[in-house]
């Protein structure tokens, strides 16, 4: 039975506390505080970025569970994940839990048997409804003795993905951007399965194989032994790893690509477009929600290769990043706002008053 009383802290667990993703966890811990949590901590695989957490947010070094297959590791990560929750609630009072992804989640919420918020990121709706009836379906499925109404799913198809608290930082970036001459492309955000990387290393070739000089960085988690590193070095292309200082990268007069296979709304994209960087992108509805311009919304390498040549001036990279600006806020009014509903889940689950600071 679901405990009536207030609920003291805010507990998240992050699937990683590297990139886009920690990003997330510390900016929904951050929104917690300023809902009246008296506490708000983020457990994760990676401790080591417990510089990066906004005021008032603790990081705690946790194995998170997320295959779905049994085993004795999964189930041993679970037991420890379960203790420490259990620590903190006897420390600090009962918690809201915020489980990030999906697979985390569901196994979670049949170890704990109570209310959880999470979301679902592969799929870009602007109401989530398609998301949360796929997601409960999939619940029912994986998991049937579970009740499914204790999972709260946030879509990942909301505007207001890019974090409260370091929003104010990128803004500044965009104003007063200086323009150079050449062409800088930038890949923001981790090499996986889900994005398209082998088009943004054609994408280069090619435009260095027709005399087009340029400079392109990938910033972001890749796997240096994966044959997406090796051929990505072979084509002259820099892999930054890990960059804690995105906002020093997006202050650089550069176009940011990101190629996907499928995709939500991508935090990377959104934090580009609010630093005033044009970006390309694959033409997916998630990426159709911040971009308008069908130049910039492509198929395959060609079209890419196009794109980046429609930004090969400064005062072009200046225009379109404007309008994309302009663009993406004017959708925000469109669709739902995601501080918005995670922050009404917040307070029901939590039972906090609605006159708390938002």
């Amino acid at each position: 039975m679901t405990n009536e009383r207030k609920h003291s802290i805010l507990v998240v667990v992050a699937e990683s506390l590297r990139g886009g993703l920690a990003e997330m966890a510390m900016g929904d811990a951050a929104l917690g505080l300023r809902l009246g949590y008296s506490r708000a901590f983020v457990l994760g695989p990676d401790g080591a970025n417990a510089a990066d957490a906004p005021p008032g947010v603790t990081v705690i070094e946790a194995p998170i569970p997320s295959a779905l297959k049994p085993d004795r590791q999964l189930a041993a990560n679970r037991r420890s994940l379960r203790r420490q929750i259990a620590a903190l609630e006897d420390e600090h009072g009962r918690a809201t839990l915020h489980i990030h992804g999906l697979r985390p989640a569901l196994l979670l919420a049949s170890l704990l048997r109570r209310p959880i918020v999470t979301y679902h990121g592969a799929v870009g709706l602007p109401d989530g409804s398609a998301t949360t009836e796929l997601v409960r379906r999939a619940t029912m499925r994986l998991i049937p003795q579970f009740a499914i109404s204790a999972l709260s799913v946030v879509p990942n198809g909301m505007a207001g993905w890019t974090v409260v608290w370091q929003r104010q930082a990128v803004e500044a970036s965009r104003a007063g951007k200086p323009r150079s001459a050449g062409v800088r492309l930038l890949w923001l955000g981790r090499v996986s399965a889900q994005k398209d990387f082998a088009t943004f290393i054609n994408v280069v070739r090619r435009l260095r194989d027709t005399g087009v000089e340029l400079e392109a960085r990938v910033a972001g988690d890749i796997d240096l032994a994966s044959h997406d590193a090796v051929e990505a070095q072979a084509a002259g292309i820099e892999l930054l790893g890990h960059v804690r200082d995105v906002g020093a990268l997006l202050r650089q007069d550069v176009i940011v690509c990101l190629f996907s296979h499928f995709e939500g709304r991508p935090l990377a994209v959104e934090q580009a477009i609010e630093a005033g960087c044009p970006v390309v992108v694959s033409d997916l509805p998630g990426n159709r929600m911040m971009v308008e311009d069908s130049r910039f919304l492509v198929h395959g390498i060609g079209e890419a290769v196009s794109a980046v040549r429609a930004l090969g001036a400064p005062e072009a990279r200046a225009d379109v990043a404007a309008a994309q600006h302009d663009y993406m806020a004017g959708s925000r009014g469109r669709c739902k706002d995601y501080s918005t509903v995670v922050g009404s889940l917040y307070r029901r689950l939590g039972r906090l008053s609605d006159d708390a600071s938002a």
